[in-house]
């Protein structure tokens, strides 16, 4: 496949793009973080704060206290869950996993308004970051970036922290879970398949975002590539609704790649520059990580 042969060559380039996806993050947010941060509209963050989105089930705080309320993950259209399927009296029964994930988010403030976030995102989005705006309790949290380990997330950090720049850290941890699903054994593989490529969306988006950084990626490729991944997703999708014996877990499956098929297109339709498909990228990458952990607290319930 396509895409698999660009993956690979994608990953001999990681190496040299980590000190590059640096400087370019701050060269291109430098402006915007001198007048969120600099003008006092967002308030500056304790370096090393870290929350958990979720408590309970698994997952944890990786750093810093939980916070006095519980923070719930955004409202996404998932079905109420149901619990493990039930045996039925036909069919096969299999083990099947998803992995855990962590996501390592920049915030570059908090706000307390939407008005005075609506500029401050703009801004961010302008320069080609992600410009996610999370609604924790009623204090908005911007997102920089996303990162799959603390360490990247600590050396962009880092790296802004030297040129008068202060980011925080809002960290999620989840671990992974096992389910027992019944269906027809003849439809048992491409479940399987689907929970198998769940995660593998996370990460090609992943690295389709620092691919675009290290590499000054057109949007006819981006948009390609894009496309695929939403195949593959929707791919994913049918082998699950094909089951006879749907179930709550399949239900919620389901519900994970109907979503991020549509983060995906409207990423891909809303961006016609190279500046503005960089920022609905990283956009892209942080809602369907989040969208992961979500799938991991439902289906561990």
């Amino acid at each position: 496949m396509e895409y698999r042969r660009r993956r690979s060559a994608r990953r001999r380039n990681e190496a040299q793009g980590g000190a590059l996806r640096a400087l370019i993050l701050m060269l291109m947010f430098g402006a915007a973080a001198y007048l969120l941060l600099g003008t006092g509209v967002g308030r500056k963050l304790k370096e090393g704060y870290a929350a958990s989105l979720i408590n309970g089930c698994a997952g944890g705080v990786q750093s810093g206290a939980l916070p006095e309320a519980q923070t719930p993950l955004p409202h996404l259209s998932t079905p109420a869950p149901g619990g493990l399927p039930a045996p039925t009296s036909a069919g096969t029964t299999a083990e099947v996993s998803l992995p855990g994930i962590e996501i390592h988010m920049l915030e570059l403030g908090i706000f307390d308004s939407a008005e005075a976030l609506e500029g401050a995102a703009a801004n961010v989005k302008a320069r080609g970051g992600a410009g996610y705006v999370y609604n924790d309790g009623g204090s908005l949290r911007l997102i920089l970036a996303a990162y799959p380990t603390k360490a990247q997330a600590e050396s962009v950090k880092q790296s802004l922290a030297s040129e008068g720049i202060e980011c925080g850290i809002f960290t999620v941890v989840r671990e992974g879970v096992q389910l027992l699903v019944t269906a027809d054994e003849a439809h048992m593989t491409p479940i399987r398949t689907a929970f198998a490529s769940a995660y593998d969306t996370v990460t090609q988006l992943d690295e389709l975002s620092i691919d675009m950084d290290a590499n000054s990626r057109s949007v006819e490729y981006v948009k390609e590539v894009l496309s695929e991944i939403a195949a593959n997703a929707r791919t994913a999708s049918q082998g699950v609704e094909a089951s006879l014996a749907r179930s709550s877990v399949l239900e919620l499956l389901c519900g994970y790649y109907s979503d991020v098929c549509g983060f995906i297109e409207n990423a891909a339709g809303a961006s016609q520059s190279e500046t503005a498909l960089s920022s609905a990228v990283k956009e892209l990458k942080v809602k369907t990580a989040l969208r992961y952990a979500v799938l991991l607290e439902k289906t561990c319930g």
